[in-house]
């Protein structure tokens, strides 16, 4: 699938990267070497740009491949489950934030709330936070490395480095500010770029092949509640929605933007426009999906049907615009996984904040990242699938704090233990066995043990 060259290659990431520098460099000019700045930029950060800065780091690779690869499979019914759960889980989390936030408006870190409960309990979260950001980084350098690679022919390990470098100098550069205002220009280039991509092939094709794949590849899934939706519902709707609504509840990064936003009112606006911004790249993204359906496309790598579908009706040239989606949404979420562990860093294990020691933490963060995308064999569905299934022990419990119900301690700590304890080996064998019953299991499992901190709960006795 190559269609440009490695020089070719080079100079679009180049001219990427010295663009978004370029734009870093200037708005990050007045540096302060403090917490507030370095990880919240002072809770200054407005409802326009929270939006495009929540939207940006919410587009991982599922929403530019896995969107695509559902669509060209299962038709309306796999667009159905990946985007509205999607889309529902940054609108609700909003809800839970701004509750937070108007009780503790002091607070960096949704450990360092959770950790009310217990010292235990605090460095439970720790942990999960942590992995969730070295897994968002291997995820990110990994999906965006392969498909680079693919079309350029450049060296997948030589990009694994790239990418995660480039993410890194601009966030050890201005932390959480530039984090914000790189991830806003990002996702502009991603809505630009789009309605630069999709019209164009639309033009090409006409609508004929888009209604011929409504049902995917088979034609069986463009009904969701009929047998073959059902089916969908249970080998991914049901997996997939769980660890999607559990994404921002679980995820320091989206709390992280929450407690940065000025005004504590405008949370839940920030997160609905956002959810809705968000939604443009799948929803468009699915569209190509749909089309190698119905144009028969087959004999091809489903997790890059876009790019194929691109190439076969466009001029090589297109593909430009694609990698600029393509490098924008993986850097979004790598910038943020980064700003998301210094925030950990700077709060919550230092007695006194250090501007150095935090960014030295970026920096191992993106290397274990780098490394882990260099794994033989390793798959992006697989690795985000247990990356959610990690985040859903912390969903409920999460939830249950933000609306001040009263839980067990005890109960609390040992839910979330024996969700991760129980749900990882099942998953992982479901995984390598392919065993959809195996996987949904550890779903439910990771999230129903947590349910046994209600059990006798008390009042905090630090509230």
């Amino acid at each position: 699938m190559k269609v440009l060259n490695q020089y070719q290659g080079f100079i679009i990431l180049a001219v990427y990267s010295l663009f978004i520098y370029g734009i870093i460099f200037i708005t990050c000019r007045k540096k302060e070497q403090t917490k507030s700045w370095f990880l919240l930029n002072n809770r200054k950060v407005s409802s326009i740009i929270g939006s495009f800065s929540v939207a940006s780091a919410w587009i991982w690779a599922p929403a530019l491949f896995v969107s695509a690869q559902k669509t060209y499979q299962q038709g309306l019914v796999g667009l159905f489950w990946f985007l509205v759960p999607n889309v529902l889980a940054l609108a609700l989390f909003g809800i839970f934030a701004v509750k937070v936030r108007e009780r503790h408006p002091n607070c960096f870190t949704i450990s360092e709330y959770m950790g009310r409960y217990s010292d235990r309990v605090h460095k439970y979260h720790l942990f999960e936070l942590f992995t969730l950001d070295i897994c968002a980084v291997a995820i990110q350098v990994l999906a965006g490395a392969g498909a680079i690679s693919l079309v350029t022919g450049i060296n997948f390990h030589l990009l694994t480095v790239i990418l995660g470098l480039m993410a890194l100098g601009y966030s050890f550069y201005g932390g959480y500010k530039a984090n914000t205002i790189s991830n806003t220009v990002q996702m502009m280039i991603m809505l630009v770029s789009m309605f630069i991509i999709i019209p164009t092939v639309l033009s090409k094709t006409g609508l004929a092949p888009l209604k011929a794949g409504l049902g995917g590849i088979t034609g069986k899934y463009s009904n969701i509640f009929s047998k073959n939706g059902l089916e969908v519902m249970l080998t991914f709707g049901i997996s997939s929605t769980i660890t999607l609504f559990s994404g921002p509840i679980g995820g320091q990064p989206y709390w992280q933007r929450a407690f940065s936003i000025e005004k504590s009112k405008d949370i839940i606006k920030t997160y609905i426009i956002a959810s809705l911004i968000f939604a443009v790249v799948p929803l468009l993204m699915s569209l190509l999906g749909f089309i190698g359906a119905g144009s028969g496309m087959t004999n091809i790598d489903m997790q890059y049907i876009n790019i194929a579908v691109i190439l076969k009706y466009m001029s090589p040239l297109i593909i430009i615009p694609f990698l600029w989606i393509l490098i924008s949404g993986l850097l979004s979420t790598i910038d943020t996984g980064l700003c998301s562990t210094s925030s950990l860093v700077g709060h919550d294990i230092m007695n006194k904040f250090s501007y150095n020691k935090t960014r030295f933490m970026m920096i191992l963060i993106t290397i274990i990242g780098i490394l882990i995308a260099n794994i033989p064999g390793l798959k992006i569905a697989h690795l985000w699938l247990f990356y959610g299934m990690l985040r859903s022990t912390v969903a409920l419990p999460t939830v249950f704090a933000s609306l001040n119900l009263k839980m067990n301690e005890k109960g609390l700590f040992w839910g979330e233990m024996l969700g991760l304890i129980s749900g990882a080996p099942t998953y992982l064998i479901g995984s390598f066995k392919n065993d959809w019953r195996l996987m949904l299991i550890s779903a439910i499992l990771a999230v129903g043990f947590p349910l046994i901190s209600l059990i006798n709960g008390k009042e905090l006795s630090n509230e």
